[in-house]
């Protein structure tokens, strides 16, 4: 029995440090040379890189057999992001330098305070 809790403590351990893997399910916008527009449950049209795995019905699917409209799960590269906009420079409507940071379907807004990135 003790080392049925062992393991099984050291199962939910494992779980717990697991990378949380980004992904969206919507219905594909559009497809493009830069990029996959998938629109979440909100209508937003999200930006999924050409290297993200893309799911239909559960399957892998090639970028070239994605159609418009069709349900979709995509999952994102784990070290994928982009800086959508930033560094902007101080002014009149925004005191500190700022820039948005995405990864996978989420965004992060950040603003340069006293030498260092800080969350908005």
């Amino acid at each position: 029995m003790k080392k049925l809790l062992i393991s099984l403590w050291l199962v939910q351990m494992a779980w717990a440090q697991a990378p949380v893997i980004p992904r969206l399910e919507g219905k594909v916008w559009a497809v493009e040379s830069g990029g996959v527009y998938v629109t979440d449950s909100g209508g937003n049209a999200v930006r999924a890189p050409l290297n993200a795995t893309f799911l239909r019905a559960g399957q892998p699917v090639p970028v070239s057999d994605l159609k418009v409209k069709e349900p979709i799960t995509v999952i994102y590269p784990v070290d994928d992001f982009e800086v959508l906009a930033g560094p902007y420079p101080p002014n009149d409507a925004n005191p500190n330098f700022h820039r948005t940071i995405r990864r996978g379907p989420d965004s992060l807004n950040q603003d340069y305070l006293e030498g260092a990135w800080v969350d908005r």
